[in-house]
């Protein structure tokens, strides 16, 4: 699993895990490689499941804040 905020960083390390893995006659499965972001949908949708759990973002509304009852984050 590779994260980061920016698209072409994982697209890089994509291409250097292949690499890596090419070299001990490995390669990743297309059919289970997937680059996507946990909040907005760039293809199917939104976030990954890792372990059992549901990794994604979810949209704040305007009345909702990212803040708990006493204002702190």
């Amino acid at each position: 699993m590779i994260l980061h905020r920016d698209e072409h960083i994982v697209r890089q390390c994509q291409e250097l895990v292949s690499a890596w893995l090419r070299e001990r006659g490995l390669e990743l499965k297309p059919s289970k490689t997937r680059i996507t972001h946990t909040l907005s949908v760039l293809e199917g949708t939104p976030g990954f499941a890792f372990l059992g759990f549901a990794i994604r973002h979810y949209p704040v509304g305007k009345t909702r804040s990212a803040k708990d009852t006493r204002g702190d984050c």
